[in-house]
């Protein structure tokens, strides 16, 4: 009808951030700048940072449905994956107390979100090619479950993927688009 694409995380990228920024300035307050710290980088930097930090992982939560993880929706899934890649595994265990990998209500939703079924689930998680990547890092750490060998068998064993170039799009700090004054960023870059 508006033809136009629409995505419901439109909200969080840079063109909604500048519209926002823009909005605020002409109708709020004129000296005044709206950004993202984390707009330069994707999630598997986040979570790769938050490996960083253990202590943290007991304290965080992102499910919509029940707090802290109702262990059964997209968001718990997405976290489990990019927690279970990069950080320790038996603090995540402590955590969820469950593998997710081997929960057949998940199965599914661990297929859309690495590019198996029509559509991606309706949740804020990461892109197919970074969902892929963490689960080839799970599997790489010695990780198992039904999920996994689902990855395995029906994407890992495409010889065409280019996961250099995955890596690459997913681990990098970009520099131009974001809307964190220079000077910021120049200080923080380096911490992302």
């Amino acid at each position: 009808e508006i033809g136009r694409e629409v995505n419901h995380q439109w909200g969080k990228g840079l063109e909604a951030e500048q519209l926002l920024d823009q909005f605020i300035r002409d109708n709020l307050l004129s000296n005044f700048k709206y950004f993202s710290i984390l707009q330069p980088i994707y999630d598997l930097r986040i979570f790769q940072n938050l490996s960083k930090y253990p202590e943290v992982i007991p304290k965080i939560h992102s499910c919509n449905i029940k707090k802290p993880w109702c262990k059964k929706c997209p968001k718990c899934a997405y976290v489990w994956l990019g927690l279970m890649a990069f950080c320790q595994t038996d603090i995540v265990d402590e955590v969820f107390q469950v593998n997710l990998f081997d929960d057949e209500d998940l199965l599914p939703i661990f297929q859309a979100m690495i590019g198996l079924s029509t559509h991606t689930p309706f949740e804020c998680i990461g892109e197919i090619d970074e969902s892929r990547l963490m689960m080839k890092k799970c599997l790489e750490k010695g990780l198992s479950g039904k999920a996994l060998n689902m990855f395995a068998e029906e994407v890992l064993s495409d010889t065409r993927i280019d996961w250099e170039k995955i890596e690459y799009k997913y681990n990098s700090v970009y520099e131009k688009e974001h809307a964190i004054p220079d000077w910021l960023f120049e200080k923080t870059k380096e911490k992302l």
